[in-house]
């Protein structure tokens, strides 16, 4: 009896290892991504604003990227690559295409690859996405995982104030004998009554939460690989401790019984 409850045990313990292992290295090797960045924003129709592609290692070394940046009610004015960067393929406006090599590799969590310069085309939801994505280590592919970004773009609000006073305006006959000073005081008030008109350039609450998530993400996936297998350990011996005090009072109770 003694000897069948060994044997399930051993077996239970090398599933759970090979368990481990495997979503261990499956996590590996793909957690690495290119991303844009800001994630999400709200713009005024006709603005311009920058968003960046980079590429978070995650743990991998990096050794080149491949992929294509697509953009939807977002007008491309100008791209420009980061600093110490080797591209093969040079993405543009007219072609976003790029294949870009990094010299000596790289393992940081984040590195931008270039800035594209946008503007805000329409009213709606615009994005800028990537397609055909690869991600390659020494010699190898290591992902083709990537995420875009979502931007709100709202109409270009005029202050009532001053559409009251248009119209007010227009509605009052013109009269001739308009004093000078008159109307300089009334174009002196109808320029006192527009108000500046105010862009919302701040990242949004859900911009903010979402790079608190990534950030974090991006530090446990960073983690490194020797304290990974230590935590791994650490566990299987909780879970087989575990099983061994279930297993003792199992015993001492039928001792109970028997007796």
């Amino acid at each position: 009896m003694k000897k069948h409850k060994t044997k399930i045990l051993i077996f239970g313990l090398v599933v759970i290892t090979m368990l481990g292992a495997g979503l261990f290295f499956t996590a590996e090797a793909y957690a690495s991504s290119i991303y844009v960045f800001p994630t999400s924003e709200t713009k005024i129709v006709g603005n311009t604003f920058d968003i960046s592609v980079s590429v978070s290692a995650s743990g991998s070394k990096i050794c080149a990227v491949e992929g294509k940046l697509i953009l939807n009610d977002l007008i491309c004015n100008s791209i420009t690559m980061a600093d110490g960067l080797m591209a093969q393929s040079s993405p543009t406006c007219s072609n976003p295409y790029f294949l870009i090599g990094i010299p000596g590799c790289t393992t940081a969590d984040s590195k931008t690859l270039f800035t594209v310069n946008v503007k805000a085309n329409a009213v709606g939801s615009a994005t800028a996405s990537l397609t055909g994505v690869d991600i390659i280590g020494e010699g190898n592919s290591l992902s083709s995982n990537s995420s875009g970004g979502n931007y709100k773009i709202n109409a270009l609000s005029v202050p009532q104030k001053v559409e009251t006073e248009v119209k007010n305006i227009q509605a009052t006959p013109k009269v001739s004998s308009t004093p000078a000073s008159t109307t300089e005081t009334t174009t002196e008030e109808q320029q006192g009554t527009q108000e500046p008109q105010e862009t919302n350039d701040q990242p949004s609450v859900t911009q903010t939460e979402e790079l608190s998530q990534t950030g974090f993400l991006a530090t446990i996936a960073s983690a490194p690989l020797n304290m990974k297998i230590i935590v791994s350990l650490i566990i299987i011996v909780l879970i087989v401790l575990t099983v061994l005090w279930f297993m003792g009072r199992l015993k001492f109770r039928k001792k109970n019984i028997i007796k």
